[in-house]
């Protein structure tokens, strides 16, 4: 099982209150290495000390990143209160994927928005990006379903309280596509109003640019909007109707100097995106699969293929990016 250190327990506690970006400049890779003294040096607070010398070793079912591991995402570590563990369920390599994009908007959003935000999505994913989002109802469900496998939601709570019903069901989706979950925060926090702010600052932080299809004038994705703005990444806003609430969001943005976009190619064009990724044929095995998660004993029958042969040629479909292994013992498509 795995689990995190009782520093990087109590760091993550903190999340959104301790910054370690000097700390990480300077000790890369020995971060929970460093005596008080030094911590102190680097802007860590007497208070904030007291707890990450009191906590203990954490048990997890998940993943977790710390903020001086090589996977943690560069474009997130740079920022100032990057937060100092990323809870993970699913595909980590997507986070050192080339192209992230969030895509975020309304809840209560048009079919318009959500057809824009799917069009918009799987546009990303064919030029070999990554779209962020954040899970909720509206444009972040249209935009993760679009592409699952090639989508990361972060989350404004624990990975442990996501709960049932619509939200429970888009984050099996993304777990069984290859997708990936994370949140910031410990895997059995519950969400709070101060918990979504936080995990928008992360969205931002993940991404080249942020792409804000519908929102109202007081919104998520609006905060999202200046936060990315704050990191210095391209913030693209869909124009709408005056007289559609939903709109005004945009409008506003895009009176402030964000990039009016109509659809894939003006994201493409602002974000220096290629059109379409080089297509491969597929392998006989990926074809069998037939854009379902199959186990190993599925694709023998399938395939007719020995339990060595399978083995073999399933390794070297890993390495070369043609299928994922997800839990269980199973694989799908990487698309």
């Amino acid at each position: 099982m795995p689990n995190i250190s009782s520093f990087w327990h109590a760091a993550a506690q903190l999340s959104g209150q301790i910054d370690f970006s000097q700390a990480v400049l300077c000790h890369r890779g020995h971060v929970a290495q460093l005596s008080a003294d030094k911590l102190r040096e680097m802007g860590i607070k007497a208070t904030h000390m007291r707890l990450l010398r009191q906590r203990t070793l954490l048990s997890l079912d998940n993943n977790a990143i710390t903020l001086d591991d090589e996977i943690y995402p560069d474009c997130l570590r740079v920022l100032p209160y990057a937060p100092p563990v990323l809870f993970a369920q699913g595909s980590v390599h997507l986070l050192q994927a080339p192209h992230p994009v969030a895509i975020v908007g309304a809840r209560r959003c048009t079919d318009d928005g959500r057809r824009l935000a799917t069009e918009i999505a799987r546009g990303i994913a064919a030029s070999g990006g990554i779209i962020v989002s954040g899970l909720a109802h509206g444009i972040d469900t249209a935009a993760h379903i679009a592409a699952p496998d090639k989508t990361i939601a972060v989350l404004g709570s624990g990975l442990d309280r996501i709960g049932g019903g619509p939200k429970a069901r888009v984050a099996m989706k993304i777990i069984d596509a290859g997708g990936l979950l994370i949140s910031e925060f410990l895997p059995n926090a519950h969400a709070t109003k101060y918990s979504f702010p936080q995990r928008n600052r992360v969205i931002a932080g993940l991404s080249k640019g942020t792409v804000v299809v519908e929102a109202a004038m007081r919104s998520g994705a609006r905060i999202t909007a200046r936060l990315a703005l704050e990191a210095g990444r391209e913030v693209m806003a869909v124009p709408g109707s005056p007289n559609n609430p939903t709109a005004a969001g945009c409008l506003e943005l895009i009176a402030q100097g964000a990039t009016m976009v109509r659809g894939i190619d003006d994201v493409r064009a602002c974000l220096g995106l290629p059109e379409h990724q080089s297509a491969r044929p597929a392998h006989p095995i990926v074809q069998a699969m037939g854009g379902q998660s199959l186990c190993f004993d599925e694709l023998a029958e399938r395939c007719q293929l020995t339990t060595t042969t399978l083995m073999r040629t399933l390794a070297m479909l890993e390495l070369t990016g043609q299928v994922i292994r997800l839990a269980g013992d199973r694989y799908v498509e990487k698309r």
